[in-house]
Formats: structure tokens, sequence, C-alpha cells
């Protein structure tokens, strides 16, 4: 790539190849923890649920005999009482 003229076809190939490997490096769960910490961020406490919030963070919520619930985040966090 130092020489010139440089031949952008191979460097676009190049550059997308590049991209690629690191792109499939990246653990799917990072990733949702990077999206989650900024759809959090920033964020003033709720009194009430936002549909769209729940629907885009959390992938279950279980409810147990005891009347505690254990919340799963998409990146498989789980926020609860053990």
């Amino acid at each position: 790539m130092e020489c010139q003229p440089i031949d952008e076809d191979a460097a676009k190939a190049l550059i997308l190849s590049i991209a690629a490997a690191q792109y499939s490096a990246v653990d799917s769960r990072e990733y949702e923890t990077v999206r989650l910490r900024r759809v959090f961020s920033g964020r003033q406490l709720m009194t009430a649920l936002e549909a769209e919030l729940l629907q885009s963070s959390v992938s279950a919520i279980h409810c147990h005999n005891d009347g505690s619930l254990n919340i799963k985040l998409k990146n498989r966090q789980v926020i609860g009482k053990e």
C-alpha cells in the first residue's frame, strides 16, 4: 500500500477483508454489552417501564415463587436476586 500509484481495487479488497476478519472476531456478547451500555447511559430513572427499551434490551424475565424476578439482558447477563 506504500507504493504509488495505489491499485484502488486491491486496496479496497484488502480493507474489506481486514474489516471482515475484525468483525468475525468480535464476540456478540461484547457487542451487545457495548450497545446496552449506550442505550442505558444518560437515561433518567423511570417510574414506569418503556416498552421499546424493554424490547431492545431484555431477552427474558423470570418470575419466581418467592416473588423475586431475574432479568436476562440480550448480552446474556442476568440481573436479579440470587
